[in-house]
C-alpha cells in the first residue's frame, strides 16, 4: 500500500489549525480580538484564594481566568448556546485553555444563567485594554523581602 503525500496534507493543516491555541490579537489583548470556545466557572471553595495577579478571588465580582489574555483585560463574555446572555469581566487569573478558554466567577456564570449546565459554548471579544489591579500595583509599589537596602 502506497502512501500519497498531497492526500495527508489537507488532514496535517486542519490538525494543525485546531492545536494553533489563542490567536496574536488575543494574545495581546488587542482590541476587538475574538475568540470561540467553552466557559466553565469557578468552584465556591476557591472564594478567597489568591489569585495568579495576586488578588483574592470574590465569587460576587466579574472576574475571570484566561490562559495568555494579559492581566486586567474587559472581556465581553457572550453565549452562543441557550438562552442569549452577555457579561463583562476583567482578566485576573490563569486556566489551562484548549477548549475551554475561559473560566468565570460564580456572578459572571449566574449573569449567563451557566449555573446549572456547568460548561456553554461562549464567543470572547476584548473590549478593554490591560489596567492593572489594585494588588498588583501595590505589589510592584512595595520593595521585594530580602533585597539590600530594604531594610528587611
Amino acid at each position: 500500500m502506497s502512501r500519497n503525500p498531497s492526500r495527508l496534507l489537507p488532514l496535517l493543516l486542519a490538525v494543525a489549525a485546531g492545536c494553533a491555541g489563542p490567536s496574536a490579537e488575543i494574545r495581546a489583548g488587542q482590541l476587538g480580538a475574538v475568540e470561540e470556545g467553552m466557559a466553565t466557572y469557578y468552584s465556591p471553595r476557591l472564594a478567597g484564594h489568591r489569585t495568579a495577579n495576586g488578588e483574592r478571588y470574590d465569587p460576587t465580582r466579574f472576574t475571570a481566568a484566561h490562559p495568555v489574555l494579559p492581566f486586567g483585560t474587559h472581556v465581553q463574555v457572550t453565549r452562543l448556546d441557550g438562552p442569549p446572555a452577555e457579561v463583562v469581566v476583567r482578566i485576573n487569573d490563569r486556566c489551562k485553555g484548549g477548549k475551554k478558554i475561559i473560566d468565570l466567577s460564580e456572578a459572571a456564570a449566574r449573569r449567563l444563567d451557566m449555573m446549572r449546565a456547568g460548561i456553554v459554548r461562549v464567543r470572547l471579544r476584548v473590549i478593554g485594554e490591560a489596567r492593572p489591579s489594585p494588588a498588583e500595583l501595590r505589589s510592584a509599589a512595595s520593595p521585594l523581602r530580602g533585597e539590600a537596602g530594604s531594610g528587611r
